[in-house]
């Protein structure tokens, strides 16, 4: 488990820090704004990789097999809306003010993200070993995606940049970091 626990470490702080901090530069959105986008690819990605299941679960006879396919669908929208209501709350619309603030989903998602990433690498198993179609494909995208979002996030905004007096006017300076 520690092993795991310091994967998670590794892969937000070497990997994920860096890309939510460049991408916060780029376009100003905070890494709650990053994972919302993410799981809202990754709604599209579910909704796309049932579909064939959907459409030959209304062909078959049985009025069961339609129930468990639709109800199955609407449990992982309902998951992934609940999620991505989730980094709304935490984060807020623009979360700009709150950036030098700890991020509360770092640890109270580990497990998430964890049971996540142990999913998504069972996937890309399948997915090579197997046979690949559409369906699988776009499952691999919602697995990564919803990873992803998660892993995104769990990382820290950058402070926002103060104000600084120097020699007689003032000019933008990054807040110091720790």
């Amino acid at each position: 488990m520690k092993n795991l626990l310091d994967l998670d470490d590794l892969l937000i702080d070497r990997l994920c820090q860096p890309a939510v901090d460049w991408i916060s530069q780029m376009r100003e959105i905070s890494c709650f704004g990053i994972a919302r986008i993410c799981i809202d690819i990754s709604t599209v990605a579910w909704i796309l990789s049932e579909a064939d299941d959907a459409i030959a679960a209304t062909k078959a006879g049985p009025l069961g097999m339609k129930m468990f396919q639709y109800a199955l669908i609407l449990v992982m929208l309902g998951a992934l809306v609940t999620l991505r209501s989730v980094f709304e709350r935490a984060g807020g619309t623009g979360s700009r003010g709150r950036a030098a603030q700890a991020n509360p989903l770092r640890v109270s998602m580990a497990t998430h993200r964890l049971i996540l990433l142990v999913g998504l690498i069972g996937l890309l198993v399948q997915t090579v070993a197997g046979p690949v179609d559409f369906a699988t494909v776009t499952r691999l995208a919602m697995s990564f995606f919803v990873t992803t979002g998660l892993y995104m996030g769990a990382c820290m905004n950058r402070p926002p940049k103060r104000r600084e007096y120097a020699a007689g006017n003032w000019q933008q300076a990054a807040a110091p970091t720790a």
